[in-house]
């Protein structure tokens, strides 16, 4: 039965080529979807670092409806082929952990929505790499106070961004889940080393308050 067999051959790989055309076409969306949602993260950080709750908010608020659609991308794929979606959304959920946590932490309130074990089951690499880029942001902010002269509130900053090295550094994954993860303990621990000697060069200078 040869013609049988290469006509169900055909059919196959007339299903396939169907299949992946879905795939490719949802694929395009989630890059377009993406797109927005790292652009609408990035405002936000940007209006949070001067200290602009509100407007950073309305920007995470338009950045979670990008990710709602992208989520929604992601379950509309079937389930053995929702990573070539998810790839090319980590550096939107990155950049979003990033801004919401910062709003969380500069304007004290969290954003309704936001679970990061949540979004962990999405693309945990993203959300480790959104953290680490939330303390970077966080390094930033330590040195507009020291710059300020306010060593103090520096020294705060300085302390917050030691504590959450310490639980990142206490965290027993293996690399081939988190590969990023010890490269980047180890930028952290040398930006809270430079870090620590900018505040001591501060405090023996008698600078700020």
């Amino acid at each position: 039965m040869p013609g049988k067999t290469i006509k169900s051959i055909e059919r196959f790989l007339s299903a396939l080529v169907k299949r992946y055309d879905e795939v490719d076409a949802r694929r395009e969306e989630a890059i377009r979807v993406n797109r927005d949602l790292l652009r609408h993260s990035t405002n936000a950080i940007f209006e949070l670092a001067r200290g602009s709750c509100g407007r950073g908010l309305r920007e995470l608020r338009r950045a979670r409806r990008c990710l709602r659609r992208a989520l929604e991308i992601v379950s509309s794929v079937p389930e053995e082929e929702r990573q070539h979606i998810i790839r090319v959304l980590g550096d939107g959920l990155r950049e979003f952990v990033e801004g919401a946590l910062l709003y969380q932490y500069v304007c004290g309130r969290k954003l309704r929505g936001f679970d990061l074990e949540e979004l962990s089951l999405l693309n945990p690499s993203s959300v480790i790499e959104g953290i680490f880029d939330f303390i970077g942001e966080l390094r930033r902010i330590f040195l507009e106070k020291l710059i300020g002269g306010d060593v103090r509130e520096a020294s705060k900053y300085l302390e917050d961004m030691r504590e959450m090295y310490n639980m990142l550094a206490r965290l027993n994954i293996k690399d081939y889940y988190l590969p990023s993860l010890k490269r980047r303990l180890d930028i952290l621990r040398s930006q809270i080393d430079k870090s620590m000697e900018d505040l001591h060069v501060a405090l023996a200078r008698g600078q700020g308050r």
